[in-house]
């Protein structure tokens, strides 16, 4: 993998023909923004990605008010990795994106202690730079400088931009800004309280660039552990979290994680819904002032348009899923988080990432993760469902065809 990363580096720095100068990159002028849009010509001069951009900057430049939290900008130590990540045109083919917000007042919060959000933030940076083959953006929201070194993590770019608790929203609303910001034709949205526990993560890409097109233009999200389908109220099981929202869609999948995937196709959907939220006005129907975080907004919009997709469980919840489940390829109990209309079996697994709120596991799952690589071993089976672990999701949907969920 390490020699991979290294021969990918060298073919990229080989064609500085078509990276951007230096000079091009000015710290007091924003990426872009909405003001791009006069530069952009008309969509029968531009590729298709540039086309679905333009439409979706097209929908929320509606809103003047909306328009400083649409710049964005190459934070400076970052600028070479800019280069070298993203080509002429500003856009880079595939990464994951993170969004967090630097800043020395904001701590990772739990009832027994406080971590600040960059320390998650480096652990996910150090995990992808050991396991993936594709880059890292991360978008900053804080008025902070983020503390990693560009040269240690040659495959990382820091973008920064406009909270959009400026605009008065939550601070998880910028989870769907950074998707729309980043300019990533195939992206994967991850929280910086994960880490990936190998280079299967990286089987993801192909996967979302399958699933999403024109046809199918919406996010694909994972299944959630937790089950919030009205129907399901009087399930009785412990995973159930009641969701209240008069006029919103029937449910037409379990409810999505908040760890999105998208190509360049979903950008206009994305931005429809944003700029419903930023104007808190209702949608097609749906009382979008009702929904108060991210993931509510946008599993309802996926409702409405009834869309059907979603992942299996690819970054199960818990500090110990390394060394307890995955490692030792001991599977968590039967039926994993079921629910009695669209799971009644319980979800499967993938183990592509461990999504942990205690940093000093997610340390410890670094340490054994870095540890195994060192030694060449080969990674264990990383599907798991129903008391067994599978090398490949068609293996484990051969001997389970009544699982809805893709991997």
């Amino acid at each position: 993998q390490q020699q991979q990363q290294q021969q990918q580096q060298q073919q990229q720095e080989e064609q500085d023909s078509s990276l951007l100068s230096l000079g091009e990159l000015d710290e007091t002028v924003a990426l872009h923004g909405c003001e791009s849009l006069a530069q952009m010509g008309p969509e029968t001069e531009l590729p298709i990605w540039m086309v679905q951009h333009r439409r979706a900057l097209e929908l929320l430049c509606q809103d003047k008010d909306i328009w400083p939290f649409m710049q964005v900008w190459v934070d400076e130590p970052f600028h070479k990795n800019y280069q070298r990540i993203f080509r002429g045109d500003g856009w880079t083919e595939r990464a994951w994106v993170n969004f967090v917000k630097a800043d020395t007042n904001t701590s990772h919060r739990t009832a027994d202690f406080a971590e600040p959000w960059t320390a998650y933030t480096e652990r996910l940076a150090t995990s992808l730079h050991r396991f993936s083959a594709y880059p890292m953006i991360v978008v900053n929201f804080g008025q902070t400088q983020l503390n990693l070194d560009p040269k240690t993590y040659q495959n990382l770019v820091v973008l920064n931009a406009h909270s959009l608790e400026e605009g008065s929203l939550p601070f998880s609303f910028n989870k769907l800004q950074a998707m729309l910001l980043a300019k990533v034709k195939v992206g994967v949205l991850l929280d910086s309280d994960m880490v990936s526990l190998g280079p299967q993560a990286d089987e993801l890409f192909d996967r979302v660039e399958e699933e999403i097109d024109d046809k199918y233009p919406y996010p694909i999200l994972p299944v959630h552990t937790v089950d919030r389908d009205p129907e399901n109220i009087n399930s009785g099981l412990p995973n159930y979290k009641k969701f209240a929202c008069r006029r919103c869609a029937t449910p037409t999948m379990r409810w999505g994680a908040g760890q999105y995937t998208w190509t360049y196709w979903s950008l206009p959907f994305l931005a429809h819904w944003v700029s419903a939220k930023f104007a808190d006005r209702d949608e097609e129907g749906v009382p979008v002032t009702q929904l108060s975080s991210d993931e509510e907004l946008l599993n309802v919009a996926l409702w409405k348009a009834n869309a059907t997709k979603e992942w299996c469980a690819w970054q199960p919840e818990g500090s110990n899923f390394v060394w307890k489940n995955f490692f030792v390829q001991h599977t968590p109990r039967y039926p994993f988080h079921e629910d009695p209309k669209w799971y009644p079996f319980g979800t499967p697994i993938a183990y592509y990432f461990q999504h942990s709120s205690k940093l000093d596991d997610n340390d410890r799952a670094l340490d054994i993760l870095q540890e195994h690589r060192r030694d060449g071993r080969k990674w264990p089976n990383h599907f798991s469902h129903a008391y067994s672990f599978y090398a490949s999701f068609a293996e484990l949907k051969a001997d389970h065809p009544g699982v809805s969920c893709m991997m």
